[in-house]
């Protein structure tokens, strides 16, 4: 029963390691310095209900990374 566990165990982590692999491929690491501008933009998650609306003032605003 023990290795049974164990090779499943190892196959799942087999399949992790696969699909990070894929799914990293389609990413890009993003370095930000000390005095960029970024965008930082608040969900409707953040804000009281029926306040959302995508394009008011306090909803995108460019930031300054300090």
């Amino acid at each position: 029963m023990h290795d049974i566990h164990d090779h499943a165990k190892q196959t799942i982590n087999n399949n992790n390691v696969k699909y990070k692999f894929l799914v990293d491929t389609h990413r890009r690491r993003v370095v930000f310095e000390v005095d960029d501008l970024v965008w930082a933009i608040l969900t409707h998650d953040r804000l009281p209900m029926g306040k959302y609306n995508k394009l008011k003032e306090r909803k995108i605003d460019p930031c300054e990374v300090l």
